[in-house]
């Protein structure tokens, strides 16, 4: 069966290039957490920054502060965006290689049948034959 192996060639590229997809959407997820990480060991910089020069400082503070609330929302956000692709991205990943598990098992019980049946022919032939022999060897 020859599209069977087609079907199962087919599958396998889909299964490896939602993998592909998935990599992609981990190194998302892994930059996401890399810049919130950046963002936030700034922060006590920042803060001791703003408390030994007091005055001005504080107030420019007060707006580095707000951004980085800002900042942590969005990347927050961000960061569920892809977690839930990431969750779509496995269950279509699932289903994929379920399809080609089920293609594989086709394949492999159409092999056996095939197996089944050529031992057969071939067993028609040889008892064709000893018949046969047999025949001839009584006459």
């Amino acid at each position: 069966m020859k599209s069977g192996k087609t079907l199962i060639r087919v599958a396998k590229h889909r299964v490896d290039e939602l993998q592909k997809q998935m990599g992609s959407l981990n190194a998302a997820l892994n930059d996401v957490e890399a810049r919130t990480r950046a963002l936030n060991a700034g922060v006590p910089k920042q803060q001791a920054e703003a408390a030994r020069l007091m005055g001005q400082a504080m107030i420019n503070y007060g707006a580095y502060a707000q951004a980085v609330i800002q900042k942590r929302e969005a990347l927050a956000q961000e960061r569920r965006e892809i977690e839930s692709r990431i969750e779509d991205c496995r269950a279509v990943i699932r289903r994929a290689y379920e399809e080609l598990k089920r293609y594989e098992k086709l394949q492999e019980q159409f092999e056996r049948e095939q197996d089944k049946e050529a031992l057969k022919r071939e067993q028609a032939e040889l008892d064709s034959l000893g018949l046969d022999a047999f025949r001839r060897h009584s006459s």
